[in-house]
């Protein structure tokens, strides 16, 4: 019994656009694979599109020799304006149990298998994004995951690490290349290692679920996560809890998920209603004193991402990303977005060219920070007490107390301290199946 397989077929295994210059052609639209339209979708954004999106003039920068460090170091202080975009990336384990690999794949064509084609198309560009000028000409090539927040999947990065050992090394060293340069904060997150739905589980296997994930990561990149990824963003208050028992110091939540908020030294909950400000970062606080710092992704722009043909050009995933920063706000900002990595090469080709642009554009204009999460982390110390005061039942906890209490500031240092008194803790509910309105392109 042997292996099925297609043989070479004399394809570039880095992409049918490996080392070709030019503008990228139309971007495909596919489906992803994490936001479902069927679901409820994201409210759209007040004050609806932004305004004229010019096209934008990159100029050489004269060479390899003139080119500025791949990460800018920024001084350390407060964080006014902050954006992490973030890509999950991930495949379901394709290997026949019987023979341990990957059978051909007719759907895949003309690649061996689908592995290897979101490769080619996605995590590959991904570690060699080219940045080209008005002209097509190719300024820089460049590694996204240096810039962006990102997890891959311990059943993909298995994979790669056995058949792409060069897309691999460079995902790993584009995390050590952030750490250095983000304070000792590294881009990659964690994921739960199965991709398991995480509420539908025992007790018993979301910790086994977490301590593998944390076990390959702390394997691979050599130090320990400090976020964790929840597959569709699925949570309870037990996975919540369980991560916190596992030291993990944050998670990322869709906007749909809060359920009610309350300021810092409050005791009165407020009711959320359609959705959360994703603009600050939050705590949740288990009725056992536990805690862990929340972020919401924004909705509209993630969306965007996912559907509304925002890669087309860098120039309009930038817009959207300052859009949502406003002046009313008198503390500091934070506009995140999360999405299937595929994104970014494989369900719009020539993603990871927008991306790469967006980001040095963010990078030049200097009004914004890209980082990532961990680096406007929560500043309140959580309570020890068995049950935080205030208490209330969420709509996942069917009448078991539970609460999110000690707020989280976005901001650091003299900002954190200045943004204190208007953080908000939050109470978590589970994902819903309804609809949202679909924000406007």
């Amino acid at each position: 019994m042997g292996q099925r397989g297609r043989g070479d077929r004399g394809l570039d295994r880095d992409g049918s656009h490996h080392r070709r210059e030019g503008r990228p052609s139309p971007a495909r639209h596919r489906r992803s694979l994490q936001h479902h339209p069927g679901r409820r979708r994201d409210r759209a954004r007040r004050g609806g599109r932004p305004s004229g999106l010019p096209r934008r003039r990159v100029r050489a920068r004269g060479g390899a020799a003139g080119r500025p460090a791949r990460i800018l170091e920024r001084p350390r202080g407060v964080l006014n304006r902050a954006i992490v975009i973030h890509g999950h990336f991930y495949q379901p384990p394709r290997e026949n149990p019987w023979l341990e690999s990957v059978e051909v794949q007719d759907s895949a064509a003309p690649h061996h298998d689908w592995n290897e084609r979101v490769t080619a198309e996605c995590y590959a560009p991904n570690t060699a994004a080219r940045r080209v000028d008005d002209k097509n000409r190719v300024l820089d090539i460049v590694n996204n995951f240096e810039k962006i927040s990102f997890n891959v999947g311990p059943t993909l990065i298995t994979w790669l690490e056995r058949h792409r050992p060069d897309v691999y090394q460079k995902i790993l060293e584009a995390d050590r290349q952030s750490v250095a340069a983000r304070g000792g904060h590294g881009n990659a997150l964690a994921q739960v290692y199965n991709h398991m739905i995480m509420p539908l589980a025992t007790r018993r296997d979301k910790v086994t679920q977490v301590r593998w994930a944390i076990e390959d990561f702390r394997a691979r990149f050599g130090r320990e996560p400090e976020g964790l990824w929840l597959p569709e963003t699925a949570v309870d208050d037990e996975t919540l809890e369980v991560l916190a028992e596992a030291d993990v110091k944050f998670t990322i939540l869709a906007p749909s998920q809060a359920h009610r908020v309350r300021p810092l030294g409050a005791e009165a909950w407020e009711a959320i209603g359609d959705g959360i400000d994703p603009s600050r970062a939050y705590r949740w606080r288990g009725a056992r004193g536990l805690s862990l710092a929340v972020f919401f992704y924004d909705g509209p722009i993630s969306r965007g991402i996912a559907f509304e043909r925002l890669l087309e050009r860098g120039e309009h995933l930038v817009a959207w990303l300052n859009a949502a920063f406003s002046d009313a706000r008198d503390w500091p900002q934070l506009v995140n977005c999360a999405t299937d990595g595929e994104s970014y090469g494989h369900h719009f080709r020539f993603g990871e060219m927008a991306l790469a642009a967006a980001v040095q554009q963010i990078d030049a204009e200097d009004t914004a920070t890209l980082t990532n999460w961990r680096r406007i982390p929560p500043r309140t110390r959580s309570r020890s007490a068995s049950a935080p005061r205030g208490a209330v039942p969420t709509a996942s906890s069917a009448g078991t107390p539970t609460a999110a209490a000690a707020p989280a500031p976005t901001g650091t240092s003299a900002g954190a301290r200045r943004s204190g008194r208007r953080s908000i803790g939050c109470a978590t509910r589970s994902t819903r199946s309804s609809r949202r309105a679909r924000p406007r392109i």
